[in-house]
């Protein structure tokens, strides 16, 4: 079995641009137990995130595809520009702080799931 899509419509369907993941309906062609993925599309005067956060036991990996994206992980601010990847390992802190307008992210979380998030102070561990 597979499925293909485009993923600007997939992801304009969903909850800031999640589109395979647990947390579908498990008839949907999208759903995976494995991994989620997400398509988003920021913009400039997007609202930085007030509190940190990190995940118990999914690593999430965020590749710009077009624009900036600025983060804080465990504290130290990092710019990342199209091309740019990055791997935050569980426990480790990070928030986004700003983009550019219409910088686009590919994010990708393994594995999949429900309720691993929980909020820090700037520091996980």
């Amino acid at each position: 079995m597979y499925s293909i899509g485009i993923i600007s419509e997939l992801a304009a369907e969903t909850k800031e641009g999640w589109f395979i993941g647990r947390f579908l309906k498990k008839d949907d062609p999208w759903f995976s137990k494995k991994f989620e993925v997400a398509f988003q599309v920021l913009k400039s005067d997007m609202k930085a995130e007030v509190i940190s956060h990190a995940h118990q036991y999914i690593e999430e990996i965020t590749l710009v595809l077009k624009g900036c994206l600025r983060v804080e992980v465990d504290g130290q601010k990092i710019e990342l520009k199209a091309g740019e990847i990055i791997l935050v390992k569980p426990r480790t802190s990070t928030k986004r702080i700003g983009a550019d307008d219409a910088t686009e992210l590919l994010v990708f979380k393994t594995p999949s799931l429900s309720q691993d998030k929980y909020f820090t102070n700037g520091q996980a561990k």
